[in-house]
């Protein structure tokens, strides 16, 4: 089962959707906006670059 997965993965492409992103001192910011399901795609905190 693990194995079809992987190749319909790697078949389809998926790509991730990222929406925002974040600063880590915004972090409050980013999980009140998930908490209003205020978001289309990924919510990313970044800590570096």
């Amino acid at each position: 089962m693990l194995e079809d997965l992987s190749c319909f993965l790697e078949v389809v492409a998926i790509r991730l959707v990222v929406g925002l992103v974040f600063w880590f001192q915004k972090t409050r910011e980013a999980y009140s906006l998930l908490e209003q399901a205020g978001h289309f795609g990924k919510v990313v905190i970044e800590i570096a670059k």
